[in-house]
């Protein structure tokens, strides 16, 4: 699987919310991660958003576009920042360790 995102999106996301793109694709290999459409900002490309763990046991949101075509699996990460309490619950819930 291949990973793309905006530079400067990226640096603006490690300081606003200390989750690096390259740490966030991480939640993609989490395989509890919950999928879930993200209506509310899909006007022009069909984002979603992926609730799961990363390697030091945080819960984060990730939205991404999937670039994916016929010869390559390829998502694009728009933003990244840790889970809320109710997402962690949601988490923890579906995958039945509440």
């Amino acid at each position: 699987m291949l990973f793309e995102w905006d530079d400067k999106k990226n640096s603006s996301n490690l300081k606003k919310h200390q989750i690096s793109f390259e740490q966030a694709s991480q939640v993609f290999l989490d395989k509890d991660a919950i999928y879930i459409p993200d209506e509310n900002h899909s006007e022009d490309e069909e984002r979603w958003l992926v609730l799961g763990k990363i390697a030091n046991f945080t819960i984060i949101v990730v939205v991404f576009v999937d670039k994916s075509n016929k010869n390559e699996e390829k998502l694009r990460i728009i933003s990244a920042r840790k889970a809320d309490k109710l997402e962690e619950k949601e988490y923890f819930q579906r995958i039945g360790k509440d």
